[in-house]
């Protein structure tokens, strides 16, 4: 039989770590939003972002429309559109 002894500091330094992690009300804190991350792209490449999110919307609400009757409703050209792939 083997003889194992604590001290009373480790006991309470194992309770404060318990009490500190049962017990945490940290909450996530958000470091870069996604709009922080959206304005680093140029301009053009924000304005083809938003009409793919466009596109991705009627595609999904309207699934029997091709990618030209997107394209026309949309206001873009149907090489564009063709591209485009929602899954």
């Amino acid at each position: 039989m083997s003889l194992i002894i604590v001290s009373a500091e480790t006991r309470s330094s194992k309770m404060d770590y318990n009490q500190r992690t049962e017990h945490s009300n940290m909450e996530p804190t958000v470091l870069v939003s996604e709009q922080n991350i959206i304005v680093t792209y140029p301009e053009e490449e924000q304005l083809s972002c938003k009409q793919y999110a466009e596109y991705q919307k009627l595609i999904l609400e309207n699934p029997s429309f091709g990618y030209k009757r997107c394209a026309k409703l949309l206001g873009v050209s149907a090489g564009k559109t063709s591209r485009m792939s929602v899954k």
